[in-house]
């Protein structure tokens, strides 16, 4: 066999398995709308829409494996029941995570909840998560609502959301995991024009300021 097509080969094994890979984390379907952004400096209000896919739904009868801790260390993914995880939430207003379904209960924490065996980006920022306590299930297609919090920056990075829920096709009652890119806030950077005006700003006011104190001490 000629090295070309060895190597032809290899990579047709490489992409298969990243296919593989992506089908895998991609198999949760608590489906995160991109979020709108309303308010003013100090205080925006980030609202996102969910919704549950065809063969999935979720249920407060429990989230990833049984038994089996959750990434965050906090005890059992059951704890948490079927849920999804906002990570990152630069500025976050405490208290302010809401959603429009009385069925979800929101929170707040530096940590998770993170479903097992996923590996969201997650720093030492404020993660929102919100976590379904209701009966009976919500079975898909369907959509979950609006889940909202309050921030003091309005611009947006890409960040990670986590989502556990359960299966209702092929595997009836399987948890299903994936973790998928959201926009959430990040602090807002000055523009180049902006420094060079504040930077020209602070050397004025320190030159006038070396004039004051020679005139003082003349």
């Amino acid at each position: 066999m000629s090295s070309c097509v060895k190597r032809f080969i290899v990579s047709g094994l490489i992409a298969a398995g990243m296919l593989a890979v992506g089908v895998s984390t991609a198999s949760a379907d608590i489906v995160l709308s991109a979020p709108t952004v309303t308010g003013s400096p100090g205080n925006f209000t980030w609202s996102y829409t969910a919704t549950v896919s065809t063969l999935e739904k979720v249920s407060s009868a429990g989230a990833s494996p049984a038994g089996v801790s959750s990434t965050d260390g906090l005890g059992t993914s059951a704890n948490y029941k079927d849920y999804f995880t906002i990570y990152d939430i630069a500025g976050y207003i405490a208290g302010s995570a809401a959603t429009t379904n009385a069925l979800f209960t929101p929170g707040a924490q530096a940590a998770g909840p993170t479903p097992a065996n996923i590996l969201p980006s997650d720093t030492a920022l404020t993660n929102v998560f919100f976590y379904y306590t209701g009966a009976p299930e919500i079975v898909g297609p369907a959509s979950l609502g609006t889940f909202s919090y309050r921030t003091t920056f309005g611009t947006s990075v890409s960040g990670n959301y986590a989502a556990s829920d359960t299966n209702n096709g092929t595997s009836v009652g399987d948890t299903d995991n994936k973790v998928t890119s959201t926009p959430v806030p990040t602090p807002t950077v000055p523009e180049p024009a902006t420094l060079l005006l504040l930077g020209s700003g602070m050397a004025a006011a320190a030159r006038a300021a070396r004039k004051q104190r020679g005139r003082v001490r003349g």
